[in-house]
């Protein structure tokens, strides 16, 4: 991925390795992004138990989560207005993170 990425002159931060068997999202959250929201995916370290009682407290709505299949890596994608938003909600669930990165909107289908 950064070598393809350096080959077309585009700007690389990070990559997140994303699992072949991803699942979808539940019917029609799609096209159903609150004004202003973004989705985020959060990387965690096997297979937390997160809390979500604070979610909503910072704008926060969890939409789906998955895992490897070998269990070493999960991935939760909210939607929020903000990376400050998930980062907030992410810590106040007592289970550590690796990561957050916004997904951009062109992954979804219009």
């Amino acid at each position: 991925m950064i070598f393809a990425a350096k080959l077309n002159g585009l700007p690389f931060d990070n990559a997140t390795e994303i699992p072949a068997d991803i699942k979808a999202e539940p019917p029609g959250a799609v096209q159903h992004i609150a004004a202003g929201n973004q989705r985020y995916l959060v990387k965690r370290s096997g297979a937390p138990t997160v809390m979500a009682s604070s979610d909503q407290k910072f704008g926060v709505t969890l939409i789906t989560s998955y895992s490897t299949a070998d269990k070493r890596d999960t991935f939760w994608v909210y939607e929020a207005p903000s990376f400050s938003a998930v980062e907030s909600a992410a810590k106040a669930s007592g289970t550590p993170f690796e990561s957050i990165a916004e997904i951009p909107e062109t992954v979804y289908p219009h």
